[in-house]
């Protein structure tokens, strides 16, 4: 075996840094394109966000109608428990079981019965508010066959004439 020269060495040395540096040089290589790869998935999620705009508003608003909501069952049930067992009164008889009463002694309490009555009748009656209109524009009494005859001209089952 014979000895190298320096300059043989140096060569050498040099070449084997030459593969090192590209070697290196490929794994950037191959590093900077996943780089850009995972930027443009960025890109694209971003994008996607975007169309679906901020979270923050709608999320804030949620929160707003779930404060208000709590706050309105909370008064409900506080009146609620003031009210107890006794019996609330109320404008309206929703549940359409009792037909109000008027004995005509009292000219202030008509407006109210007159309201509940017709309240009444329109929930028994589905075209009912068309013949009281029609009973109030006669002006006088409507007897059960005139009413019937009013009932069925307005439910379309009458004659045209």
């Amino acid at each position: 075996m014979g000895v190298m020269s320096a300059a043989t060495v140096t060569t050498e040395m040099c070449e084997s840094t030459q593969r090192q540096i590209a070697s290196h040089n490929e794994q950037l290589r191959i590093a900077n394109l996943q780089l850009a790869n995972a930027s443009n998935e960025v890109d694209a999620l971003n994008a996607e966000v975007a169309k679906i705009g901020p979270l923050e508003l709608p999320v804030a608003m949620l929160e707003d109608l779930q404060k208000e909501t709590k706050s309105k069952l909370d008064l409900a049930t506080e009146l609620l428990a003031k009210a107890g067992d006794k019996k609330l009164e109320t404008l309206i008889d929703d549940k359409h079981k009792s037909r109000p009463t008027f004995d005509g002694t009292d000219a202030k309490k008509f407006v109210l019965w007159n309201f509940k009555f017709k309240d009444f009748v329109r929930g028994k009656f589905p075209h009912a508010e068309n013949v009281l209109d029609g009973a109030k524009i006669q002006g006088n009494k409507i007897g059960p066959i005139e009413a019937e005859a009013k009932i069925e001209e307005i439910q379309g089952l009458g004659s045209a004439g």
